[in-house]
Formats: structure tokens, sequence, C-alpha cells
């Protein structure tokens, strides 16, 4: 890669960033322009030194691995009009320690914030309908998650070996807990399920060694 490339401006003319196209390169800072739709997988992928990223509201849809292992990323803002976060889209950006969703996303894919081990706080956005395999695997600062009621289900995984995380608020609406969705927890120590769950799988709450209360909500 370019890794002595530090800054770039995207020219306004162009409307998609191609897949690879920045990845393993240095780059420190980047503006992307608002006629960017797309960012294709692994667009920046593995930029080391890359701290700070707008996602402009033109863009649909951020790809597979676009940002994955930008280890020194501290902050995303992605503004209102992005719909899709692809699979392991900010996966191993260990830095990770705010980023701002809007309610425009609809879907958050597989992995997308897996291993990312400073993200403290995480709001899941109102109009995402699955919470996908994996997707806060192992986020060992996690401490605080709100899922909205417009979550039919929570798939297997998604929270595992998120050490840290204690305060969980599952509003009414979500359905489907699967399996191992909350496995190796410690710290997790009570959780309300709404009255909406109609499945909680195996080992949806295995080897979390601090849970003491389970309170079933009534009608």
């Amino acid at each position: 890669g370019c890794t002595s490339l530090r800054n770039i401006i995207v020219p306004k003319y162009l409307s998609q960033l191609s897949s690879n196209v920045f990845s393993r390169t240095g780059l420190v800072n980047v503006t992307i322009p608002n006629q960017i739709t797309i960012i294709y997988d692994s667009a920046f992928a593995f930029c080391s030194e890359l701290t700070n990223i707008i996602i402009p509201s033109s863009v649909r849809e951020i790809g597979d691995c676009a940002f994955r292992s930008c280890r020194k990323l501290e902050n995303v803002v992605i503004l209102e009009g992005v719909r899709k976060i692809g699979e392991s889209a900010f996966s191993d950006c260990s830095n990770l320690s705010n980023i701002s969703l809007p309610n425009s996303i609809v879907q958050i894919s597989r992995g997308a914030f897996r291993l990312c081990q400073k993200l403290v706080n995480f709001i899941v956005p109102a109009g995402v309908k699955t919470i996908e395999y994996g997707t806060f695997y192992g986020c060992s600062s996690l401490f605080n998650i709100t899922i909205p009621g417009s979550v039919n289900e929570i798939e297997h995984r998604v929270f595992y070996d998120c050490t840290s995380l204690t305060n969980v608020i599952i509003s009414e609406g979500v359905t489907s807990i699967d399996h191992d969705a909350f496995d190796l927890c410690p710290a997790l120590d009570s959780i309300v399920i709404p009255n909406s769950i109609t499945k909680i799988s195996c080992r949806a709450f295995s080897s979390c060694a601090s849970l003491k209360r389970i309170v079933v909500a009534e009608d």
C-alpha cells in the first residue's frame, strides 16, 4: 500500500469509492464529499493511522470490511441517510470509542463491530430489524446497550465475550434471542425480558456468572 499517504480530499465528481481503494495506506485524514453513495468493501481497511471519519448523508451503504482493522480509529460519525453497515465494516477497530448512528440505518451486518474493545455505549438505531451474528463479539468494554422494538431477532453470539456488559435494555417488540447471544457476559447481573419475546434459545445466557435476576414482563 501507499504507506506514506497521509491526507486525501476525495474529488467531488466521484460517486463511489471502490474496493480496497485506500486500504493499507498511511491515511490520517479523509474528507468524503457528499456525492459519494457507496463505500465498497475494504475501501479503508488496515489504514493504521486513520483516527476520525465522517460518513456523509449521500452514502447509502458502507461495504464489508470497509474500515476493518483501522486500529487508531477513535471517532466515527455516520450522518442520516446511510442505510446499511456491511459485514465486519468496523471489526477490529480496537480504539473505536465513539460512534454516532442515524435512525436511517436498517441493517447492521454480522460482525460489524467485532473486537471494538474500547466501545462503551451503543444505541441500536430504531429502524434496525435484526442484530446479526457476532455484531459485538469480543467488545470487552461495552457496558450499555439499548435494543429498540424494531429489532425482531438478536442472532447468535451477538454479545459473545462482552466481559463488561452490565446494562441491557431490550425493548418491547423484540421476539427472539438466539443461542449463545449473551454467552460469556460475566458482568451481566440482571435483565428484563419483554412480553414480546416468544423464543429464547439454548445457552442464550450461558456463562453469565453474575446473572442473578431475570424479570419477565407481564401483559
